[in-house]
């Protein structure tokens, strides 16, 4: 574990240990550190010397620009992405993803390839069935799911 991290956690476990605050562990939101959220209400309501809080300012500012910038290079230094591939943040919770993606990177008239293996899939499904051309190109559901598809059993739309 490098420094940082181990200072973090450190940080962690010692607020933790201190106070009173309430962490939640389920999925979606998670608790954040108490040192975090005191950045954030310095920031609130101007962000470093801007005029205006993060949630007031336009996507295309320079301001968001270098923030969504930063955060790129951070993700890509964290997780080692190389320049070979994009980026992208998109808004929402994860089942709206089940939308995003499809309205953002479908081609027209080409159909989405989908490997059903379970009840998130489904979910993905149910949304492309929205106006998506889509192909189940595999499935295990008549093994309630208890394996994923083997490369043999998958068939693809033709990329042409």
């Amino acid at each position: 574990m490098d420094r940082k991290r181990r200072q973090f956690l450190l940080l962690w476990i010692a607020e933790t240990a201190t106070s009173k605050r309430v962490h939640n562990f389920n999925a979606g939101p998670g608790a954040l550190p108490l040192q975090v959220l005191e950045r954030i209400r310095e920031e609130l309501l101007d962000w470093r010397g801007s005029g205006m809080s993060v949630m007031e300012m336009s996507h295309r500012s320079p301001e968001y620009e270098s923030i969504n910038a930063g955060a790129e290079q951070k993700l890509r230094n964290l997780l080692g992405i190389s320049d070979d591939y994009a980026v992208i943040f998109v808004p929402g919770g994860g089942s709206m993803q089940f939308t995003m993606a499809p309205m953002n990177l479908c081609l027209p008239g080409k159909p989405v390839d989908v490997l059903h293996t379970g009840a998130w899939t489904a979910k993905a499904i149910g949304e492309l069935k929205k106006g998506f051309l889509h192909h189940i190109a595999a499935s295990t559901e008549s093994e309630k799911f208890a394996r994923l598809p083997r490369r043999d059993e998958m068939k693809f739309s033709p990329t042409k």
